[in-house]
């Protein structure tokens, strides 16, 4: 479910990337004045949901905790 799909980085309406705290996955989307993401660090079990009020205002908010979440030692 959560594999690459022939290299487009998205399967089953997931977009799948390799960053600096290991594999995620994730969906973001929005209207007018509202915002989500969902992103699930798989490799470290950790999960980021950010809901804005505000157009795009969740995705820097989500990439941000994403950051500070791969500096976070495993135990």
């Amino acid at each position: 479910m959560w594999t690459d799909f022939q290299g487009e980085s998205y399967g089953y309406g997931f977009q799948v990337v390799q960053g600096p705290g290991g594999k995620a996955v994730g969906h973001s989307g929005g209207f007018p004045g509202i915002n989500s993401k969902l992103d699930i660090y798989v490799d470290s079990g950790y999960i980021v949901a950010a809901m804005c009020n505000y157009d795009n205002g969740a995705s820097p908010l989500a990439d941000k905790i994403g950051t500070i979440l791969a500096r976070v030692k495993a135990r």
